[in-house]
């Protein structure tokens, strides 16, 4: 908590996450429930950098979907826009 972490769950989910993606990595058996949760808190985690979180997750996205096991769907990423609207 000193070091300003205020959702120790976020952190303990995360921690979770990615001792199963090291099974998986390892060749290690891991249900499909685990994969699912592994894809969905590393694809929404702001807790380590985006980078590392999308080289993490997409071994195992594709893994799953490869098999076709039920994983959350990437949220949309917001897309920049000028906002110019000219109504011709």
């Amino acid at each position: 908590m000193a070091l300003g972490y205020t959702d120790v769950g976020q952190y303990r989910d995360l921690a979770e996450a990615l001792h199963q993606w090291r099974r998986w990595a390892d060749g290690h058996p891991v249900p499909a429930e685990s994969v699912a949760h592994i894809v969905e808190v590393l694809r929404s985690t702001s807790s380590i950098d985006r980078v590392d979180a999308i080289t993490l997750v997409t071994p195992v996205a594709h893994w799953a979907a490869n098999r076709r096991l039920d994983v959350p769907s990437p949220a949309a990423q917001p897309t920049t826009s000028l906002g110019i609207d000219l109504g011709l």
